[in-house]
């Protein structure tokens, strides 16, 4: 019986949260109502109902059979059943139409509202409101994230805006933009949702249960789902999943991120750009392409095709690249005549790693690659370069027959190209051991030339201009280490080139104050030259090598 008595004084005390002013004012309106007003029946038995009520509510053994009805957690919801509301109004309501004075009667109403006001809580003084900041009432982060993804469809060209969203976002998006189309529902939410897909998606996306991530980057693209927007703080495996299967980060915000199909588009970006379109209508000199990273970071990946359609790629990217470098292949014509892999850093070679892997890889005819001696290299490489990817390019490629090594001096003919190597590992002059020992080549036409420096360091540059200064003059240029560092100023005032390409995003091309990167200094070098630059912001980007 005392605990029943100590949970009926706590439910008390958790409705009306320790103030009993409303208690007073229904009590002392109850007591109006049955004095003044007691002539009429309808008074009498409001007063009796409430009374009746009280006695229900308070004595220990109905209380006891209440709350093993409804729950101890929710007996104070018995409370609303008091008629506090009408009684109060009624009674106010009769007092003032008594005073024949009109200001008395207006300041009667004014007292009203201020006890009125006095009785309860601003809503916003607890935990789970706020004060709204915008028009549509809904919390900033969906403003925030909502906006962010209309810039971004706007900037990529995307029409169907279509989501996947967490359960924390789904509830606000249509109330604040009715143009964003949704994959899941607050029905999903509830459990009646009766598209199989669409649990499927909320069930990865909101569910504790382990998720195959390749089967729901497929169901993603089945249901064409343009953004997936997940809530970092349950999801960031689920994050770094989505990024290894060629999903594009757009922004955060708060706890909150958004990716994008990074393989919308790719194709159609392609064929839409006009160095492309003239190309194929031509049908003179090579198309060399340079694409971005699907993952936001730094990468290298490079096309080269000719009339006759062959195809030749360099590097690739990371892992989260490998499905666009594949539908890149499919674009120009789903066969490899040579891959050029020039150093075994992951943001080369993981996507070259990825697709060898799988059970459907394009066909090679050809590979091409720096020397690394297993034991030396594994000796030398550092943490960051991350010696597991050298072992998985040495699996993936061991059983095939159509590897070959490059090394400085070597001259080879891809398809009317001459390729002249002037770096490779085994050449390499002390340095950063997997990035000083890319390849180092260039490409050549009938008229002009490419020079590509993978990531080859400045440690590396007196060394290749004392061996082949007087060819170092290109019309074409990838710079080393993707702009940031890489090899000399000397180095690149004899390169002199036309076009400068910086295998960086936006961050690396505009860092941050307070960083280390290089990459400023090196445009500002390109500039001086007389260089056009192209960088990942622009891309794809295409030259026509004569």
């Amino acid at each position: 019986m005392k605990e029943i008595v100590t949970n009926i004084i706590k439910s008390i005390d958790k409705y009306f949260e320790g103030n009993y002013l409303p208690v007073v004012v229904f009590v002392v309106s109850l007591l109006a109502m049955f004095w003044l007003m007691k002539k009429k029946k309808e008074s009498k038995e409001v007063v009796l109902y409430s009374i009746i009520l009280t006695v229900v509510i308070l004595c220990p053994i109905t209380a006891k059979i209440i709350m093993f009805g409804i729950g101890k957690s929710v007996y104070w919801r018995m409370f609303w059943l008091y008629p506090a509301v009408p009684v109060v109004a009624v009674i106010l309501t009769h007092m003032i139409q008594k005073i024949a004075n009109k200001y008395a009667r207006f300041a009667v109403v004014c007292l009203c509202c201020i006890v009125i006001a006095l009785c309860g809580n601003s809503a916003i003084a607890r935990d789970e409101f706020s004060r709204a900041t915008n028009f549509e009432k809904v919390p900033e982060y969906v403003v925030a994230v909502c906006d962010m993804i209309n810039e971004d469809a706007k900037e990529q060209g995307i029409e169907n805006k279509k989501l996947a969203t967490c359960a924390d976002f789904l509830m606000y998006v249509r109330q604040y933009d009715g143009t964003l189309q949704m994959e899941n529902s607050r029905e999903n939410i509830r459990g009646y949702d009766d598209r199989e897909y669409a649990n499927l998606v909320f069930r990865c996306i909101c569910g504790s249960e382990p998720v195959d991530y390749d089967a729901f980057a497929w169901l993603l693209r089945e249901e064409k789902c343009s953004y997936v927007v997940l809530n970092l703080e349950f999801q960031e495996e689920m994050s770094d999943a989505l990024l290894d299967r060629g999903f594009t980060p757009v922004g955060y915000y708060d706890k909150f991120i958004v990716y994008r199909d990074g393989l919308l588009n790719a194709k159609e970006n392609i064929e839409k750009n006009e160095t492309v379109v003239k190309f194929s209508k031509e049908k003179s000199g090579y198309l060399i392409g340079q694409y971005s990273s699907l993952t936001g970071d730094q990468a290298s990946f490079y096309t080269i095709t000719d009339a006759q359609n062959h195809l030749i790629l360099i590097d690739g990217g990371w892992d989260g690249d490998a499905e666009y470098v594949r539908k890149v292949i499919e674009y120009f014509g789903g066969k490899v005549d040579a891959w050029i892999i020039t150093h075994p850093h992951f943001d080369h070679v993981r996507a070259f790693n990825k697709l060898l892997a799988s059970a459907d890889c394009p066909q090679i005819d050809a590979i091409y690659a720096s020397e690394f001696d297993y034991d030396t290299y594994k000796e030398e490489a550092k943490k960051w370069d991350h010696f597991e990817d050298f072992e998985n390019f040495i699996a993936v490629t061991k059983d095939r027959d159509n590897l070959y090594y490059l090394h400085e001096g070597d001259e080879i003919d891809l398809f009317g190209l001459k390729v002249d190597v002037y770096h490779d590992y085994t050449s390499k002059d002390g340095g950063d051991a997997a990035n000083d020992g890319s390849l180092v080549f260039e490409i050549s036409g009938n008229e002009q030339s490419m020079l590509f420096c993978a990531d080859t360091g400045e440690a590396q540059s007196e060394t290749i201009i004392e061996n082949y200064g007087e060819k170092l003059s290109a019309d074409y240029l990838q710079l080393g280490h993707h702009g940031n560092g890489g090899l000399n100023e000397k180095f690149y005032r004899m390169v002199s080139p036309k076009v400068a390409f910086f295998d960086a995003p936006e961050w690396l091309m505009n860092p941050e104050q307070g960083t280390n990167y290089t990459t400023p200094e090196n445009i500002a070098l390109m500039e001086e030259l007389g260089a056009k630059i192209y960088s990942f912001d622009s891309a794809p980007n295409f030259v026509v090598l004569k």
